[in-house]
């Protein structure tokens, strides 16, 4: 896939059926870890919170800001401290037009030299991600 490539599906489950050939019947986290250890990442870059506490945002196509607002203590001053996957494949939720648009933004790392306690910072290092049923 490249940058700004979509697949229109209902759920997470749907879409992870489109990328990996799974048959998933429902799949409610947002991330899923792939065979080569990146992390799946499907969320909402509209700055606004979610339910648990996040907001992700797409500050430029380059940089995402992932913004803990919650009282969680298992995610309070979690920046720079990463206990999760460095690289991640993003995908953007999008239902504006009445349908759940997943837009892919890109590859992205950790960078955690910008980050702050609270704040998550991930660069863009790739705009192109082959998934492993995708022909190159």
């Amino acid at each position: 896939m490249k940058t700004d490539e979509m697949i229109i599906a209902r759920t997470h489950a749907e879409l992870l059926n489109e990328l990996l050939q799974t048959n998933y019947k429902g799949y409610m986290k947002c991330g899923h870890r792939l065979p080569d250890g990146k992390l799946l990442w499907m969320i909402r870059l509209n700055n606004t919170a979610s339910k648990e506490g996040w907001t992700n945002t797409l500050v430029n196509s380059d940089l995402i800001s992932e913004q803990y607002e919650g009282d969680n203590p298992n995610y309070v001053n979690n920046a720079g401290k990463p206990d999760f996957e460095h690289f991640r494949v993003v995908f953007d939720i999008d239902e504006e037009s009445g349908h759940r648009v997943y837009l892919f933004r890109g590859v992205f790392d950790f960078d955690g030299k910008n980050s702050e306690p609270n704040n998550n910072f991930w660069k863009k290092v790739s705009d192109e991600y082959i998934f492993p049923t995708m022909k190159k």
